[in-house]
């Protein structure tokens, strides 16, 4: 069978919050004994680019020509000078990680952290492997998937508080003399305002995830952010709750066509410089060499029908090119940011927190009072949404009530859990190289663990690790 044959074979891809594409969870349980570490392909190119955007009329709805933008990753690292929590809340934050990694039948590596801003106190921990031949560590990068979307929403309302334009705007009106918006076609581009991209209320749908377009997307020598966009199905009415990666991508347009720069310029001159937060936007960004490998149900990624539970990039579909890179053009501005569970507890802490510095205070709160008061399946578990945010509880074992405000993601062999809660000042993230779905632990009969058994978080054991935290520090003097 041809690449394409088997790419068209696998494609079993439905839309899911949290990430890229979200697959039916694996059939099988072998674990493959060695894995490849393929080197990216890409080469960089210098760093200093302008998008401003052209006036021209429209162009013909073709893929670019022009080599796409790569900058070197950022250097990842663990953190040698912060304060530490006592001795018993690091063992039991362990304690918590430790139990909900091992109760997961297909398990490949873990990280998790906790930041108290006020204090300076971090916490962190890496278990598993990043491939099958290297540990991860706490400075091991992975892919956030569609806790990302949380930067986007930051820097959109940064925008819009600098004067660029404004919530109420619709942004097929702002995108009007963006060239590469001009050869989209206009059926599938939700006529909404920013504030509806921002709560995924447009109407915009992902769509065409099952069609030989996106693979040729995904492994093409050229790239722009409009090739990813081509590919959605006609608008809905705006208005419902509907949740898709495509309001991050047209979001992602906007915000270079206004800032004038490519998304993760933008994001490295307001966020990650200034706040010292180690973080890169896939597919911009050269693959760093260490970074954790995902890993999956492979025949239900693109791979060999049988091919079994393994290292996703060993996807033969994807021999000849950086595959990582390739599944950060399907995911860009909605799920492409790679980090550490350090980096990403602080940015939390940056975003949520009243001491953080990442956005002004009335950006904070109007991201708190985004929140709608009901309740979507989207996620993990159900959830309220705001602009790009999660909005979550967690009862704990004496009846306390824990709300939180972060973001999860899912997809391509990858998990992430991101939170703030406002009550105790803190922040959590926990990142994994296997994807929540992807694991016999969130099906019906499988092993579950104590946090799973007592509370309904049995579909996301990383969740659960963050409920554990949370459950140590409010017993915490």
């Amino acid at each position: 069978m041809t690449r394409l044959g088997m790419f068209l074979a696998a494609l079993l891809v439905v839309s899911g919050c949290g990430g890229g594409s979200e697959i039916a969870a694996p059939t099988t349980t072998a674990v493959p004994a060695t894995t490849s570490t393929a080197a990216p392909t890409t080469t960089a190119v210098p760093a200093t680019t302008s998008t401003a955007a052209p006036t021209t009329t429209a162009v013909p709805a073709t893929t670019s020509t022009a080599a796409p933008i790569k900058v070197e990753a950022p250097e990842f690292s663990s953190s040698n000078s912060h304060e530490e929590f006592s001795g018993a809340l690091q063992t039991a934050f362990s304690q918590a990680l430790t139990s909900e990694f091992e109760a997961i039948p297909l398990r490949m590596g873990i990280s998790a952290a906790v930041h108290q801003g006020t204090t300076g106190r971090l916490w962190s921990q890496a278990l598993g492997n990043a491939v099958a031949s290297r540990s991860m560590t706490t400075a091991t990068p992975l892919s956030v998937m569609s806790s990302s979307k949380t930067f986007l929403a930051a820097l959109v309302l940064t925008q819009i508080e600098n004067g660029l334009y404004s919530l109420d705007d619709h942004l097929p009106t702002l995108l009007a003399g963006d060239h590469d918006f001009q050869s989209l076609d206009p059926s599938t581009i939700p006529d909404a305002t920013v504030e509806q991209y921002l709560a995924q209320r447009s109407g915009g749908g992902d769509g065409q995830s099952r069609t030989p377009a996106k693979y040729f997307m995904m492994v093409a020598p050229t790239w722009k952010p409009a090739d990813l966009v081509r590919l959605l199905e006609p608008a809905g009415p705006a208005g419902p709750f509907r949740y898709a990666n495509a309001n991050a991508w047209l979001l992602g347009m906007l915000a270079e066509h206004m800032g004038q720069d490519h998304l993760h310029a933008l994001y490295d001159r307001a966020f990650f410089q200034p706040l010292n937060v180690q973080a890169g936007l896939r597919p911009t960004i050269e693959t760093p060499a260490d970074m954790a490998h995902p890993y999956g149900d492979r025949s239900r990624w693109g791979g060999a029908a049988g091919s079994g539970w393994g290292d996703l990039t060993e996807i033969e579909i994807f021999a000849q090119v950086d595959s990582i890179e390739a599944d950060g053009r399907s995911a860009w501005a909605g799920a492409g940011i790679t980090s550490t569970a350090e980096n990403m507890a602080r940015w939390a802490y940056e975003l949520y927190s009243p001491s953080g510095l990442a956005v002004s205070s009335s950006i904070r709160q109007q991201i708190v009072e985004s929140v709608y008061d009901e309740i979507v399946d989207c996620c993990p578990q159900p959830v309220r949404y705001g602009y790009m945010t999660a909005f979550q509880s967690f009862t704990l074992s004496d009846g306390t009530v824990i709300e939180t405000y972060g973001h999860p993601g899912g997809g391509w062999g990858y998990s992430s859990a991101l939170f703030y809660s406002p009550a105790l000042d803190v922040s959590v993230s926990v990142l994994a190289n296997t994807k929540r779905t992807d694991s016999p632990t969130t099906r019906d009969g499988a092993p579950r663990s104590s946090c799973a058994t007592q509370i309904d978080f049995s579909i996301d054991p990383l969740a659960c690790i963050a409920r554990g935290i949370f459950e140590t520090l409010a017993a915490s003097p």
